[in-house]
């Protein structure tokens, strides 16, 4: 596998950069969800997020074919695809929107579920969101759809009542998402470049965090 350059910088939204002195970006994303690092830090590891990082880790980062085609994307330079504002994150950003909200719609009878509150039976005539479907084949899938699905389902698994996007959502959904997106832009830069030095390996994969090789 390709490690990104030693020169490269870590990557984090132009919209806050000159907040955020922390090279791993936990204080970055602290500030940006309002929260102190210890409570972002238990969120990350809560299973709402982690089971999603998780799978994530182990399609996109584990995954040498995968892997490589994100480095590809650092290795761009400050004003290639990864670095850029308007590339990757932007990309990510309208996949996320575009997906909604992952309720279920029966057109024919103008009725709107929640997925798990629509019986097999009933599913025919019913529109679905592609990301909430448990048994979509994901092999085919780009890698920027792997991302973008992983950043929707984190927000929808934590924007009920009580929950980490439960106010913010109400107010912009697309601030949620690129809480999200950049927690998974950070994640796999900091992981690439440390390996199992990198807190996020730690926060992802927990004691079982291995340097990639």
């Amino acid at each position: 596998m390709t490690i990104i350059p030693q020169s490269q910088q870590v990557r984090r939204s132009a919209r806050l950069q000159s907040q955020c002195p922390d090279p791993n970006g936990r204080d970055y994303l602290a500030n940006l969800s309002s929260r102190t690092r210890e409570d972002l830090e238990v969120w990350i590891r809560s299973t709402p997020v982690h089971k999603h990082l998780l799978l994530w880790y182990s399609i996109c980062v584990m995954q040498s074919k995968r892997y490589d085609i994100s480095i590809g994307w650092i290795n761009e330079g400050e004003k290639g695809y990864f670095y850029n504002p308007y590339g990757l994150e932007d990309d990510l950003l309208l996949l996320c929107l575009a997906e909604g909200d992952g309720q279920v719609k029966n057109e024919s009878q103008g009725l709107i579920y929640k997925r798990d509150e629509v019986a097999p039976s009933s599913m025919s005539d019913a529109s679905f969101a592609t990301y909430a479907d448990e048994n979509v084949v994901i092999m085919t899938w780009t890698n920027r759809e792997l991302w973008a699905r992983t950043a929707w389902r984190i927000v929808q698994d934590n924007c009920s009542r009580g929950q980490f996007f439960a106010r913010r959502i109400k107010q912009s959904p697309a601030a949620c998402y690129e809480i999200a997106i950049d927690m998974l832009c950070l994640a796999f830069h900091s992981i690439a470049f440390r390996g199992g030095d990198s807190c996020w390996m730690k926060l992802v994969c927990g004691p079982y965090a291995l340097a990639i090789s």
